[in-house]
């Protein structure tokens, strides 16, 4: 009896440490993110506003827009990881590609502050 109590404390000690270290990851890829222009995701574009960027699921290959208040999901997407570039600074979070005279900046990056990996928006 005594050792099946403890074995029992023992499992749920390990699932609050796995459950913690879980929503401790999933709070530092949290980016609350403000654009004074237009921005472009594949498939949307963004009013100038803010927004929260995070990776969301086990595998973290997913990261979700959402509104500043979370009610709003504007873009659940599948990212690839790849390495902040050599000499851009920790603070900066997103690297922006080319567009048109007249359109939305593409986002083609997002990098959680101080990360040494981002996720990178696939566009079809």
């Amino acid at each position: 009896m005594q050792s099946r109590k403890a074995f029992l404390m023992a499992c749920v000690a390990a699932v609050v440490v796995l459950f913690g270290s879980m929503t401790g990851h999933a709070a530092r890829s949290r980016t609350y993110l403000t654009f004074s222009t237009p921005v472009a995701l594949p498939g949307v574009t963004l009013a100038q506003g803010t927004y929260v960027f995070e990776r969301v699921g086990i595998s973290q290959d997913l990261v979700r827009v959402t509104s500043r208040d979370g009610l709003l999901v504007y873009l659940t997407a599948f990212t690839d990881e790849v390495k902040r570039p050599a000499g851009l600074p920790l603070d900066n979070t997103v690297i922006f590609a080319e567009a048109a005279s007249g359109t939305a900046r593409p986002i083609s990056a997002w990098f959680p502050e101080s990360a040494s990996t981002g996720r990178a928006f696939i566009y079809r």
